[in-house]
């Protein structure tokens, strides 16, 4: 018996693993509810029954912004999944795009190192738009190692498709210009072209880049967003990273060695960490390629057949160990179970039972959320507006400022009617609140929710 599954494993290795894959991103997709699904649940919903909006519709602070939703197609397919089942059956999807992209790109790569990059992109995954990138990212390079050089002209649908479905494209053609350069084919050249000229067949035509690149060049980003900050790799991505700069760091002071679009990626992560997962995506099959060169100097070295195998055997398992080790860490030490996901359900019902009178001010990190849980009530704040800025008037700064400025919040409150407050109750702001006769309705793990007398 044991001999025959020993036989089914080794048949069937690859196909058990990337279904192990697929189960993992799939739990982590189930138990991690991303910030952003709400509203661009509801955004695909509206799209679908009114069309694309010109300006905001979520907030009461920013009603008349020229919102440019370069997910929108994203949101779109992600309302037709939610009518066809519920949240279970979307992770299920989104699981398996996730795992189809690994797939494309590592499909003949060492599963020790499989897994280790698995367990690096994992923080990342999710329902999330980013996974539209991540799979354009992996068709992008399929396309381009076909020895069939007609495949190529399907790049430009690509990119017709990706442009609508999330702002990272853009990492898609920097590669194939990377590629261009490398191969120098005026052929491919006048591919890209074509596939930089389709990315205009949007809703909003040439604007779509004014958005991407004002959210880009944004500098506040990097220190008040998670996800934009600089040297914040998850600790689940050290050892894929340290792994592929140990090897990488091989090639010494031969500088043309380095002149690689993964080394570029890598130094975009040092930047942003939400570059991690594509940087890992990209560099899968050069740091596979690097370490098979190491292996064939070793074998060359005149190590026997045996020792080279131990080697293998042990910098793998060692490796895979410490991934698994540093990813599950933050499962067992300062997770917060008191609510679902960190999220305010308790005041979101408290809510629902009793309508603001006025306006609701909410933390930033809630507004995906309350825009999904409770449609009754427009936001202060959302994740779309970080870098919103018209007419002289920054969002994120008037947020920041409700935070820190009694006189500013109380102006800010009297213009928009502001009688309700959903905030971290470690804010300065609750104490004032209270002095200023506000109540606490609702009190949940570290948020608080406070009604004006």
């Amino acid at each position: 018996m044991n001999k025959k599954i020993f036989r089914i494993f080794r048949t069937y290795n690859r196909a058990l693993l990337f279904l192990g894959i697929f189960l993992v991103f799939f739990l982590w997709s189930v138990l991690h509810l991303d910030t952003d699904f709400g509203w661009h649940l509801r955004s695909g919903q509206h799209f679908l029954e009114f069309g694309i909006p010109k300006t905001d519709i979520y907030t009461y602070t920013a009603d008349y912004f020229p919102w440019v939703n370069h997910e929108w197609l994203s949101d779109i397919l992600l309302a037709l999944l939610g009518s066809f089942g519920s949240y279970t059956f979307i992770a299920a999807v989104y699981a398996g795009m996730w795992t189809l992209a690994v797939w494309i790109v590592g499909r003949r790569i060492h599963p020790a190192l499989i897994i280790v990059a698995v367990l690096g992109i994992l923080p990342f995954a999710g329902i999330r738009a980013i996974t539209w990138s991540m799979l354009g990212l992996a068709l992008l390079i399929l396309l381009l190692r076909q020895k069939d050089k007609r495949w190529r002209l399907a790049i430009p649908l690509l990119f017709l498709a990706w442009a609508n479905l999330h702002g990272s494209f853009l990492i898609g053609i920097a590669y194939g210009g990377w590629q261009v350069l490398r191969e120098k084919s005026w052929r491919l050249a006048v591919i890209g072209i074509v596939a930089l000229g389709v990315t205009i067949i949007n809703p909003y035509g040439a604007e779509l880049y004014r958005e991407i690149f004002m959210t880009m060049l944004d500098p506040n980003l990097h220190e008040r967003i998670s996800e934009w900050a600089r040297f914040a790799f998850p600790v689940g991505s050290v050892v894929y990273t340290l792994v592929w700069l140990g090897i990488t760091l091989q090639h010494g002071r031969d500088w043309r060695k380095y002149i690689r679009f993964d080394v570029l990626l890598f130094l975009m992560s040092v930047s942003s960490v939400r570059m991690v997962p594509l940087f890992i995506l990209v560099s899968l099959a050069p740091l596979s390629r690097d370490i098979q060169a190491i292996a064939k100097k070793i074998k060359e070295s005149g190590a026997t057949e045996k020792m080279q195998k131990r080697v293998v055997s042990i910098s793998s398992s060692s490796i895979v160990i410490a991934a698994l080790v540093l990813t599950s860490w933050p499962f067992f030490v300062g997770h917060d179970n008191e609510t679902a996901d960190g999220y305010p359900v308790q005041s979101v019902a408290y809510l629902t039972e009793h309508p603001c009178n006025g306006q609701l001010f909410n933390h930033y990190n809630y507004g995906g959320y309350l825009i999904w849980a409770l449609p009754s009530h427009k936001v202060y704040i959302d994740g779309r507006m970080p870098s919103w800025r018209h007419d002289g008037r920054m969002w994120m700064e008037e947020y920041l400022r409700v935070k820190k400025e009694p006189s500013y919040r109380s102006e800010q409150f009297a213009r928009y009617n502001i009688t309700c407050a959903l905030v971290d109750k470690s804010w300065p702001m609750v104490k004032e609140l209270e002095q200023d006769g506000w109540r606490i309705a609702v009190e949940e793990g570290s948020t608080v929710l406070l009604v004006a007398q």
